[in-house]
């Protein structure tokens, strides 16, 4: 397996963001760009992705379940 660093391929310590999205449509692996420096991103797996959907799953329920809450109160009690 060949690599190929942003750094190696450009003979640069930083990169400009045309020569990154250059580099990103070739590469097997995505990057982040930031300030001319590339850095590598890890992938997702299975196990990631189902921890990620439960905790934002649990996040917006009880988001809406506070706001329903907060906002049936002002109804019942419309003033201070």
């Amino acid at each position: 397996m060949e690599v190929r660093e942003p750094i190696l391929v450009h003979n640069k310590s930083k990169l400009t963001a045309d020569e990154y999205l250059q580099f990103e449509k070739e590469s097997l692996h995505k990057h982040e760009y930031f300030k001319g420096e590339i850095f590598a991103m890890a992938g997702a797996g299975a196990r990631h992705n189902v921890i990620f959907s439960n905790l934002f799953g649990e996040l917006a329920y009880r988001l809406i379940r506070q706001t329903i809450q907060t906002l049936w109160k002002r109804l019942a009690h419309p003033y201070p």
